[in-house]
């Protein structure tokens, strides 16, 4: 890990920090199902030949499930860069704005406490050998801004309030296949990264309904990152859901001990989400279960080809997190 600072004191009182963070993976998890082996053979997503390959898989043993093998791997970096501007007034005010610009790249991102789970929700044409790529916690934009008064207007008692607003880039996620048949036989269900298609191939590839392919192709046309990469495989973790605008509320109230002391005692108000208290369509959190989305399921094989069916994933708002809270606190300040 790698890190430089600059803190600047401007004119007027105004501070300036700038930072930037760099952090090289040494040893990261990454998990292996021995219990399968590719076989030398793919399945065509296409048909008639295409770069839409995956590789047929065949299960090593007949006595186990699955061989969970935990390695390590040096791949993986994450960089950033921070910028700050604040300053203190004399007669009680607080102004900070910061902005930091970021990304993290990962083989695997050890979701869960499962090797299992650490195997399957690592996204794959091949999930014994995930390639590098974006990290399910990598956040692009975030900036904050915050306004904050505080004064002691009367000898025993002083008033506070805090304003916070924070915007930043939604939650990663990636798009796989569903599967109603283990179609490449690696015995993951629903993992295999989606394969985007270009209008010619749909045409010879094989529906289960008539509106398939053109709810499909709709799909593909109305999104700028899937439009840009017919012909190959989505990535994981490139999907986002939108850019989340938060804004919290904090008041207080104190009542000190005596006129020279700074004991007191507390009463505070806080609103969480105070934006969506002043509009239920803001402030809403998105959440993407699983880190993945399945807007196609392959229902079969057929002649050795799979068949398509589009069932479409609509991103859903987090229903506690996106409502707005309001908490009473007390505390005392010794």
């Amino acid at each position: 890990k790698a890190n430089v600072a600059v803190g600047m004191a401007l004119r007027g009182g105004w501070r300036a920090n700038v930072e930037a963070l760099y952090t090289k993976t040494l040893h990261n998890a990454v998990f292996r199902n021995l219990a399968v082996e590719q076989t030398g053979e793919n399945i065509d997503m296409v048909g008639g030949g295409s770069l839409g390959v995956v590789p047929k898989f065949k299960s090593t043993t007949q006595e186990y499930s699955a061989i969970y093998y935990l390695d390590n791997t040096s791949k993986g970096y994450t960089y950033s860069l921070a910028a700050t501007l604040s300053k203190d007034f004399s007669w009680g005010l607080s102004l900070m704005a910061s902005y930091i610009f970021s990304h993290a790249y990962s083989v695997c991102d050890v979701p869960s406490t499962s090797s299992s789970s650490n195997w399957n929700r690592t996204y794959a044409v091949d999930l014994n050998n995930p390639s590098l790529t974006l990290s399910s916690y990598d956040v692009p934009h975030k900036l904050s801004l915050a306004v904050a008064y505080r004064k002691r207007y009367a000898k025993l008692v002083e008033l506070g309030a805090t304003l916070v607003y924070q915007m930043n880039s939604g939650q990663r996620y990636s798009l796989c296949f569903g599967e109603s048949v283990d179609f490449n036989g690696d015995g993951a269900y629903g993992s295999t990264l989606m394969y985007i298609p270009t209008e010619a191939e749909m045409g010879r590839m094989q529906f289960a309904d008539d509106s398939s392919q053109q709810k499909w192709n709709a799909m593909i046309e109305g999104d700028d990152y899937l439009r840009s990469h017919r012909g190959a495989f989505a990535e994981r973790n490139t999907m986002q859901t939108p850019m989340e605008h938060h804004l919290d509320l904090h008041f207080a109230h104190g009542f000190y001990f005596g006129k020279a002391t700074g004991r007191k005692l507390e009463l505070s108000l806080d609103v969480m989400n105070f934006g969506n208290l002043l509009c239920r369509h803001w402030g809403t959190y998105y959440n993407v279960s699983g880190v993945r989305m399945q807007p196609v399921t392959i229902t079969k094989l057929e002649n050795g080809s799979p068949v398509y069916r589009f069932t479409d994933s609509k991103l859903s708002s987090d229903d506690m997190l996106s409502r707005w809270r309001m908490q009473l606190g007390v505390r005392v300040v010794f």
